[in-house]
């Protein structure tokens, strides 16, 4: 049985689920979910994260659903590597307007944009319309989040959905997506295993910041 929402507003048709996505996803019926557009965790200890989510969303997806996760440059190889029954359908690159930037761990490449597989379900159809496969969105402020990503990167991964697509995003964060659906008028689900970060989704989406102010984790840094 699936739990009871963290939040949910059942005019929008969003909920909020507080808990392990795991575990979560395990109560959600087989084929209910139309699209995931998600951001998982991706240093190299969380890859395991990936070959979850392919079997996953192999379960979760409708028929012709898809699903459209950021993949980092360095582990491309492992993660497209991993058992995923899902067909295969193009990378995307999502540029950003911030100067490039050293990631961890890494001296030599400065990043200009990050990497977005889409993987579907079949049985499927082409876009109805040519899909670019890069698009470029401002820097997000992080304010709500240390690994914050742009509302736009969500909006542009939504309109390779279908229409009245609802979607699923297992590694919610601070909401993105559920903003994302908000400002779209797309019904979804997000799950998040941080009390802390589900606090700030709510405040987003309601703007009352009594569930938590935006600077929090900036707070709690300089304390």
């Amino acid at each position: 049985m699936l739990p009871e929402p963290y939040w949910q507003d059942e005019s929008r048709g969003l909920r909020l689920f507080h808990g392990d996505c795991r575990e979560v996803c395990s109560t959600m019926p087989s084929g209910s979910v139309g699209g995931i557009v998600t951001d998982p965790p991706y240093r190299r200890q969380d890859l395991p994260w990936y070959e979850w989510l392919f079997r996953e969303a192999g379960r979760l997806l409708a028929d012709g659903g898809s699903l459209l996760v950021f993949v980092p440059q360095y582990a491309m190889p492992e993660v497209f590597s991993m058992p995923n029954d899902l067909p295969y359908r193009w990378t995307f690159a999502m540029r950003q307007t911030k100067h490039p930037r050293l990631p961890n761990g890494h001296l030599f490449f400065c990043v200009t944009q990050k990497l977005i597989g889409w993987w579907q379900k079949k049985p499927w159809d082409w876009p109805r319309t040519r899909v670019v496969d890069s698009f470029t969105v401002a820097e997000p402020t992080k304010t709500w989040h240390p690994w914050e990503q742009p509302v736009g990167w969500a909006k542009w991964c939504f309109d390779l959905l279908p229409e009245g697509t609802n979607v699923l995003d297992p590694f919610g964060g601070s909401g993105t997506v559920l903003v994302a659906a908000a400002e779209t008028g797309r019904t979804a689900d997000a799950i998040e295993v941080v009390s802390e970060h589900c606090a700030m989704t709510v405040a987003r989406l309601t703007e009352d910041l009594t569930y938590g102010p935006p600077n929090l984790f900036n707070q709690q840094e300089t304390q």
